[in-house]
C-alpha cells in the first residue's frame, strides 16, 4: 500500500513537472513568435527608411548639379535644408522604432511571465 502511495506521489510530481515544462515551452514559443513579428516589422521600417535615404541622396545629387545661378541659390539652399531635415527625421524615426521594439519586447516578456505564474 505504501508503495502504491509512493508511486502515485511520483506520478503526481511527474505530471506537475510536465505541466510546468509545457507552460514554459508555450511561453518560449509565444516569445519567439512575438520576436519574429517584431523583426519583420523592424525590417520593413528599415527598408522604408533606406529607400527614403536613397531618395535623399539622389535629390542631393540633383541639387548639386543644379545651375549655380545666383537667382536659383536661395531655392537650392531651401531644398538642401529640407533634405537635411528629412534625414534627421528618418534617423529619429529609426531610433524611435528601436526603442518601441525594446519596450514591446519587455512588455511581452512580462505578460508571458505573468501568465506562467498564474497557470502554475
Amino acid at each position: 500500500m505504501a508503495e502504491n502511495a509512493r508511486k502515485l506521489e511520483t506520478a503526481t510530481e511527474l505530471r506537475a513537472r510536465l505541466l510546468r515544462e509545457k507552460v514554459e515551452t508555450e511561453a518560449i514559443v509565444q516569445c519567439l513568435a512575438f520576436e519574429v513579428r517584431s523583426v519583420r516589422r523592424e525590417r520593413q521600417s528599415a527598408r522604408s527608411a533606406q529607400s527614403e535615404a536613397e531618395e535623399n541622396v539622389d535629390a542631393q545629387k540633383q541639387l548639386r548639379n543644379a545651375a549655380p545661378n545666383s537667382d536659383d541659390r536661395p531655392y537650392v539652399q531651401a531644398l538642401e535644408f529640407q533634405l537635411e531635415t528629412t534625414k534627421r527625421a528618418s534617423a529619429a524615426r529609426l531610433e524611435l522604432l528601436a526603442c518601441t521594439r525594446k519596450e514591446e519586447q519587455a512588455r511581452k516578456y512580462l505578460e508571458v511571465i505573468d501568465q506562467q505564474l498564474m497557470s502554475v
